[in-house]
């Protein structure tokens, strides 16, 4: 059994989650536990870029206007809209063959969101090979990419995963889109005119949200509940709920610029803090 850590976040901005996940899996080889689950939620709406991507990928004043925050993550990836989405962090101590115990890892984590789903009476499938696309623009837009063992539902991707590999540890976070339209990302990716219809159309046959699927989905708190037991299942974890120490609030507060871009709470003609964490 691996002793994990376990915290439920509600309506955090995004530069705040991110930072919450970096200092997890970078602290965690001097805990006493072996693991962290974290579920968290999104407040405001933002859209995350993996590590490598560049920010102009996004029309910033355009997600200013809406109201939208846009972050780095530790992970890379594409980019991915945060919005009526549950998003998890599963962090586990690695000093030896990460790469598999990475893939172990990630292998685990779609099992346990499978069984979740068909729990929910919503027949899944684990992508066994990395689909050709089905459009020949380059978006930059995770939802328009479809790997290897993800999770979909009549070949609809219903959950993003992205992973590091650190010194001490590994990390998987990802996101499972519960209502909204996942073309909407589209209206503040920089494009092409011509290109906009195509995406918008594309997304929505690569990917869905849950409410699409179900006409009886449970509440937030019991779909947390539902994941989390899944999760200790397959990975065999003994949880143990711990709230963030005020020490590790303020660790997380300080490494803000390190992946916020753009928040609504900060004047339109900021400089903005592009580093990669």
């Amino acid at each position: 059994m691996l002793r994990t850590r376990y915290i439920v976040d509600y309506s955090h901005p995004g530069w705040f989650h991110m930072a919450a996940d970096d200092y997890l899996a970078r602290t965690i080889i001097d805990k006493e536990y072996d693991a962290v689950l974290r579920f968290y939620t999104w407040e405001p709406t933002a859209i995350s870029l993996g590590c490598h991507q560049k920010s102009d990928i996004v029309n910033i004043p355009e997600c200013r206007k809406r109201g939208w925050d846009v972050v780095f993550r530790s992970t890379g990836g594409r980019a991915l809209l945060h919005r009526k989405d549950l998003s998890y962090s599963l962090i586990l101590k690695s000093a030896h063959d990460k790469f598999s115990r990475l893939h172990w890892l990630y292998n685990n984590i779609s099992s346990a969101i499978s069984t979740t789903m068909e729990k929910l009476g919503i027949e899944t499938d684990i992508t066994k090979l990395t689909p050709k696309r089905k459009t020949n623009y380059k978006t930059g837009l995770c939802l328009d990419a479809r790997v290897r063992g993800e999770v979909s539902v009549k070949g609809k991707k219903v959950a993003a995963a992205a992973q590091h590999v650190y010194r001490d540890s590994l990390l998987q976070h990802g996101s499972i889109q519960l209502t909204g339209d996942p073309a909407d990302i589209v209206e503040v990716v920089e494009l092409s005119e011509n290109a906009v219809s195509d995406i918008k159309s594309n997304l929505r046959n690569e990917a869905c949200s849950l409410d699409t699927l179900s006409e009886d989905l449970p509440g937030l708190y019991k779909l947390i509940e539902m994941l989390k037991l899944s999760i200790v299942d397959v990975m065999s974890l003994e949880i143990t709920n711990a709230n963030w120490l005020e020490v590790e609030v303020k660790a997380i507060h300080d490494a803000r610029a390190n992946f916020e871009i753009a928040s609504i709470d900060t004047a339109p003609d900021d400089n903005h803090n592009l580093s990669r964490p």
